[in-house]
């Protein structure tokens, strides 16, 4: 068991989908960072389902898990009432025949590095 760190870069807007770095590489943006993450390390062979994934904003740590479980979830917010975020199954778009989009998202992101990931 190994464990995957995932940079999450800062948004210039302060909200939105957050830019997501693994080894120096954009790997996408989402809403849900280290779920997307973690079902990205795992379609790309990155990692095995029972390493950890740690997010972190610097060198703050912001979450972690075991991949394998983190891609099984994704975060709904629901609408009855007051607002509220339900965890639930996710499912990739079978219609399309696709697998994890957090996997597609890698080629059409382009992230600017900040100096101390390596950037100009």
């Amino acid at each position: 068991m190994r464990t995957r760190r995932i940079d999450l870069l800062p948004l210039p807007n302060c909200h939105g989908k957050t830019p997501m770095v693994y080894n120096g590489k954009a790997i996408g943006t989402s809403n849900l960072p280290i779920y997307a993450a973690a079902r990205w390390l795992l379609d790309n062979g990155a990692a095995f389902p029972d390493d950890i994934v740690e997010t972190y904003r610097g060198e703050t740590l912001c979450m972690s898990g075991n991949a394998g479980e983190l891609a099984k979830w994704t975060v709904e917010e629901t609408t009855h009432g007051n607002p509220s975020l339900v965890l639930r199954h996710w499912k990739a778009f079978e219609t399309l025949g696709e697998s994890s989009l957090a996997a597609k998202t890698a080629e059409s992101v382009s992230v600017a590095l900040p100096a101390w990931e390596g950037g100009s």
